[in-house]
């Protein structure tokens, strides 16, 4: 038995509560080492994974998002039906809000709305909508003027000309727009950031904690170069100034020291410094740097700090040989994190003369507008399409929207990012999508396995299906974390809780696209046709299979989640090779034969296992890895 508590369910936008599961057993006993997995329909969780301490209690921090909404969190042990608490996230009365964005999300990387088609396992063709334009208010008092700025410092209104949202380490470090990836040395990635929920990256000078990289070319302007990040330095730092930012070996440096944020900057004509106030260690900052308008510019938590400044920045380029961008103790083009310990988050380059993202409709970024009669007034927030600028593969940014007493969020999503969200949001929790498709199931037999299980679904006609509407209040909230990770994990939690009672195949269905987002999984893409299919063919052949399935797939992403990808790894083969079977009408009658045997979670686990060996003998007594994506793809000719 396990219970939830909240501290305050009522919190204000960006306030906290504590969240506290106690876990007993049937007598009432404390019961420890439980892991407990925690959701939130609306609010960000420190964790969502806790572990429960000797007395049987684990606690996470809920923080609320920018704006008003009610919600739910939950908790749940393995599959159990999971125990909700309502939240409601509401300003105090009489305050000085005049700005309510509802985190506004559209199109990045086109000017007018339209449709996307996503093809679902059953051959029907979904047609979602997708909005290049959203409506946004200003709120006060009738006759009360009000200004909103699309665009600040810390998130501006321009497309990144490198962007690493420090969120995840696979390999290499990965720049979202898809220009500048970078490498790593002993950083680590833990849970923990400005917002309250998602991770960070972990430095420690001890550990020669390093990112670097070489070769960016878009950064070498002469001016109007700026960048932000998030920063939340270790306690125990010297006098030392420990390097946050040193682009072009020593053109800009941003760095931490004496409790204090320092800006050097070196140009044609000389050298250039400003320094912020006090700013105390182990504690989020916003940080902002940026040379433009015969300025040094240094924004730190709002406060800013500047120095006139003159000359073209002058950058010292290593040109270095594939070699030596390899090699951490070589000199490097852009480094970061160089003898300094704490966290750093979210950091993005950008061109200060750059086109924006969005406007309003009168074109400008900024409007002043009278308040109406109904207490507020309506503004458009409009796409300019840019997001892709320079050759960009941006999946995500959020937007800073303010007035001078709210500060909120916009977001904006290129199309190929809208087209996989839209997508599994409709396979799997679309109350309006249409039932599958009978005739789409005829290829390679499919129908005939149907019909001897006995599954039947509705008839559906392709001419009829009409357009989608995405349910954005589902996600848009997650949007600003910016980990589109996180975005396909909050999808498959909703499609885990469902209406109260678990529903296996929708649960499976949606982690097989969850877990593609994770690097080692990502081939895994070409298969979730064949795998969607073969999770409704089984449904009723052994509901014991689904449900011990759908426990170990979500217990290898919970342990993704948290970077550990070895048990994801090794339940790959399983996923490929059941794809693999279910394509091939002779060798459906063996994932058939696979499906019956199991009876309990330990069978599942033990087929998970096995697969994952290697065919024939191999030497010594070391398993051989695996890799289940070698070889010729078998999706191919796959077509329903």
């Amino acid at each position: 038995m396990w219970d939830l508590e909240l501290a305050n369910a009522n919190v204000q936008p960006g306030g906290k509560s504590a969240v506290v599961v106690t876990v007993t057993d049937s007598d009432g006993a404390a019961v420890g080492g439980v892991e407990v997995e925690l959701g939130a329909t609306y609010g960000y969780l420190s964790d969502t994974i806790v572990t429960t301490n000797p007395q049987g209690k684990a606690q996470a921090i809920f923080t609320a998002p920018q704006g008003e909404r009610t919600g739910k969190i939950t908790a749940q042990v393995g599959l159990a039906t999971a125990t909700t608490r309502p939240v409601t996230v509401a300003y105090v009365p009489n305050d000085a809000r005049d700005l309510a964005v509802n985190h506004a999300a559209l199109i990045g990387d086109k000017t007018s709305a339209g449709t996307i088609v996503h093809n679902r396992y059953d051959g029907v063709p979904l047609e979602i909508a997708y909005p290049t334009t959203q409506t946004i208010r200003a709120i006060g008092n009738q006759g009360d003027s009000v200004t909103v700025h699309i665009g600040d410092d810390f998130d501006p209104n321009l497309p990144p000309l490198a962007a690493y949202y420090m969120n995840h380490i696979y390999e290499e470090v990965t720049d979202e727009t898809g220009r500048y990836p970078l490498h790593q040395r002993a950083v680590q990635i833990v849970s923990g950031t400005r917002m309250g929920a998602g991770s960070r990256y972990q430095f420690d000078a001890d550990e020669q904690s390093l990112v670097y990289g070489d070769a960016l070319t878009l950064l070498q302007q002469n001016a109007d170069l700026g960048f932000s990040l998030e920063v939340m330095p270790g306690n125990g730092h010297t006098s030392e100034d420990g390097e946050l930012v040193n682009l072009g070996q020593g053109a800009l440096v941003l760095s931490y020291g004496d409790n204090r944020y320092h800006l050097k900057m070196r140009t044609i004509d000389g050298e250039f410094t400003t320094t912020s106030a006090s700013a105390m260690p182990a504690v989020w900052y916003q940080v902002a740097a940026r040379y433009t308008n015969g300025q040094l510019y240094l924004n730190v938590n709002g406060n800013v700090f500047t120095t006139p400044a003159t000359g073209n920045l002058d950058f010292d380029w290593t040109n270095n040989s594939e070699t030596a961008q390899l090699d951490p103790n070589a000199d490097h083009d852009l480094l970061l994190g160089q003898n300094y310990t704490g966290g750093l988050n979210s950091l993005k380059w950008y061109n200060l003369a750059a086109s924006p993202l969005m406007t309003f409709d009168n074109g400008a970024a900024s409007q002043t507008v009278t308040i109406g009669t109904e207490g507020y007034t309506p503004l458009t927030l409009l796409s300019q399409g840019n997001l892709h600028q320079n050759g960009s593969t941006l999946n995500l940014q959020r937007v800073a929207v303010y007035t001078q007493n709210v500060r909120e969020y916009a977001s904006v999503l290129s199309t190929d990012a809208f087209a996989q969200i839209a997508g599994m949001y409709a396979v799997t929790l679309d109350p309006n999508a249409p039932p599958i498709n009978i005739a789409g199931l005829e290829n390679a037999g499919q129908l005939d396995f149907f019909a001897q299980h006995n599954i039947r679904f509705g008839l559906f006609n392709e001419a009829h299906a009409g357009i989608l509407d995405f349910a954005w209040d589902a996600v848009n909230w997650i949007l600003p974390l910016e980990s589109f990770a996180t975005v396909f994990q909050q999808l498959g939690y909703l499609a885990g809780i469902g209406n109260g009672e678990f529903e296996a195949d929708v649960f499976i269905i949606a982690l097989v696209d969850v877990v593609t987002v994770f690097p080692p999984a990502k081939p895994l893409a070409a298969f979730t046709r064949p795998l969607k299919a073969l999770t409704k063919g089984l449904k009723n052949s052994n509901p014991r299979f689904m449900r011990y399935f759908a426990g170990a797939l979500n217990g290898a992403v919970r342990k993704a989640r948290k970077g550990d990808f070895d048990t994801l790894w090794n339940t790959l083969p399983f996923m490929v090779l059941a794809a693999q079977m279910w394509l091939d009408e002779d060798s459906r009658k063996g994932l058939e034969f696979l499906v019956s045997t199991v009876d309990s979670g330990d069978d599942v686990l033990s087929w998970i296992d096995y697969l994952a060996l290697p065919a024939g003998d191999w030497e010594g007594t070391t398993v051989p890895e695996v890799d289940p994506f070698d070889g010729e793809d078998p999706i191919s000719s796959w077509s329903p």
